[in-house]
């Protein structure tokens, strides 16, 4: 399998493929994010999971806009917080996505509100850039070939991209930070 999934354009493709709908099983985007790095490496597990991961929020959010329907919200107790939220939907969502808020959570939770797509798909791809490569790293830090042949052992870790997986998180929540104010 780990062959098949390494090969230059089917196993991006089913990579993609399965992260896209991902959202409707609720199989975990972290495994398959760190999975990432350990088939495809950092830069292309990077590329190739902030593009699955937008299609895979695109698809949750089509799901809850299609339940949500005949939903008033406006109309609740929520209806101001439902109202600024759909007004600012790409500043509350990039730092939603910042802060690591579930993903497919904040995902159904946009279409359910009705907010606007455009602004939800942009603030998605941009706020999951440093959260993924975060993830990708962990991945690509893992040395397989170690595995295949000892199993689990402290070797099994290259640290640079450890260490590069620190860096990320800690940029990723500063930038939040930032936005926030």
């Amino acid at each position: 399998m780990f062959d098949f999934i390494a090969l230059p354009f089917w196993g991006p493709l089913l990579y993609i493929l399965l992260y896209a709908i991902r959202p409707v099983t609720f199989f975990p985007a972290t495994a398959l994010t760190i999975l990432s790095g350990i088939f495809f490496g950092f830069l292309w597990g990077t590329v190739l999971t902030v593009i699955a991961a937008t299609l895979a929020a695109a698809v949750a959010y089509v799901v809850g806009r299609w339940f949500a329907t005949s939903l008033r919200l406006e109309d609740s107790a929520l209806g101001n917080s439902v109202t600024a939220l759909r007004e600012n939907t790409f500043s509350a969502v990039l730092i939603m996505r910042l802060v690591f808020i579930p993903f497919d959570l904040l995902s159904y939770a946009a279409g359910i509100l009705q907010t606007k797509f455009i602004p939800f798909i942009t603030a998605t791809f941009i706020g999951i850039m440093l959260g993924t490569a975060t993830f990708v790293s962990i991945g690509a830090s893992l040395n397989v070939e170690e595995f295949r042949t000892n199993g689990f052992s402290f070797d099994l870790f290259e640290p640079q991209f450890l260490v590069l997986s620190g860096l990320i998180l800690l940029a990723s929540l500063t930038v939040a930070k930032i936005l926030k104010r």
